[in-house]
């Protein structure tokens, strides 16, 4: 702390940090999905990673949106299953409340060789989202 700082000065600057610090957070919060925009960012997105994909849904839901992940293997593409692949979403994280989805063999077989594929969840706490299945 430089000498010359009065008493002062230092608890003007002391107000103005306090100003600028929950003014930060905002900013931080938003990023990090705490706002419904934030929440939707990723909206109807395909994430690769070693293993498959993510598939982000659709943005949807009670206040003011929310988004899913559904993933698919890499192995389910590529040998879909004769009964197709079911499940149920990531959580949301305000109420934990998930979606079924459920993709026949064809589906994958179609998603594998590069088309998109839409498909309904099911219903959970009064709406649904939509997954446009696709390949990254």
């Amino acid at each position: 702390m430089p000498a010359d700082l009065s008493r002062r000065n230092f608890f003007s600057n002391l107000g103005r940090l306090a100003v600028l610090v929950p003014a930060g957070w905002v900013v931080v919060g938003a990023a990090c999905g705490s706002s419904p925009a934030g929440e939707c960012g990723e909206a109807n997105s395909v994430m690769p990673t070693g293993a498959g994909v993510i598939v982000v849904s659709t943005c949807s839901g009670a206040s003011g949106g929310h988004t899913h992940d559904f993933t698919l293997t890499n192995n389910d593409l590529a040998t879909p299953p004769a009964a197709g692949v079911d499940g149920l979403t990531s959580p949301y994280d305000d109420d934990q409340h998930t979606h079924t989805v459920a993709l026949t063999q064809a589906e994958l077989q179609a998603i594998q060789n590069g088309a998109t594929v839409t498909k309904a969840t099911g219903t959970t706490a009064s709406h649904s989202h939509t997954f446009n299945f696709r390949k990254a």
